[in-house]
């Protein structure tokens, strides 16, 4: 649909094409709802320059690019959709803000599960990014964005912040990946009530600074609970990092080896 709005999608399938399943551009005020877009060669679901849409249920898995994604793209709701196992990124947003995306599955992906790139004021609540071979849920340059209730376990990163500032994260569930949640060039975020447990490093800073972290979690990592490296005036409060596998100089425990510093996400 092109400069098209107030329509309804419903119970439709776009499935197997050679470029995207279903596609917004300059559309608004349009309802998605209960469609299907797998095995498409480019996106499943894709929105540029369209703002206030709602989709709702929508199903977009096993795509050669990304599953959903929206550029340029401002005032969205995504809530309950599913996006598994896409080639690109299973949910991605680029240069699009204030979205709201609640309880969308972004899993298993060889990738990113959920990506913002230069994208503010998003709101993401209750959505699973699990087993990606990349990392879960990954802010890039990224600014003001709120992330709550999410989990990302068992990808590589479980969430990561890189070059992205000013982001809240509150109750989200990091658990059992190579990071849990792991800044990079990261400043002046909160990070407060989170769990990052059964990780090799539970809460990593790479050259960040200004961040506040409060009653976070970081408990049975097999190196370090919280770590910081090259990064200089956060504040950390009431936090617990407990039963972490670190080597004791003249112990018979296994070497201590600590995860390396993230590349920076390729924008």
């Amino acid at each position: 649909m092109v400069s098209s709005s107030n329509n309804t999608l419903t119970n439709n399938n776009a499935d197997s094409n050679n470029d995207r399943g279903i596609y917004l551009f300059s559309s608004c005020n349009n309802t998605l709802t209960d469609n299907t877009a797998n095995s498409n060669t480019g996106f499943g679901i894709a929105l540029g320059l369209s703002s206030n849409n709602t989709l709702t249920d929508n199903t977009a898995n096993s795509n050669t690019g990304f599953g959903i994604g929206l550029g340029s793209s401002s005032n969205n709701t995504l809530t309950n959709n599913t996006a598994n196992s896409n080639t690109g990124f299973d949910i991605m947003l680029d240069s699009s803000s204030n979205n709201t995306l609640t309880n969308n599955n972004a899993d298993s992906n060889n990738d990113r599960g959920i990506y913002l790139s230069y994208s503010s004021n998003n709101t993401l609540t209750d959505n699973t990014a699990n087993s990606n071979t990349g990392c879960g849920i990954v802010l890039g340059s990224s600014s003001n964005n709120t992330l709550t209730n999410n989990t990302a376990d068992s990808n590589t990163f479980g969430i990561m912040l890189d070059s992205s500032s000013n982001n809240t994260l509150t109750g989200n569930t990091a658990n059992s990946n190579t990071g849990g949640i792991v800044l990079f060039s990261s400043s002046n975020n909160t990070l407060a009530n989170n769990t990052a447990n059964s990780n090799t490093g539970g809460i990593v800073l790479f050259s960040s600074s200004n961040n506040t972290l409060t009653n976070n979690t970081a408990d049975l990592n097999s190196n370090d609970g919280i770590a910081m490296e090259g990064s200089s005036n956060n504040t950390l409060t009431n936090n617990t990092a407990e039963s972490f596998n670190a080597s004791i100089p003249g112990s018979s425990s296994p070497a201590r080896k600590s995860i390396q510093a993230p590349p920076p996400v390729l924008i």
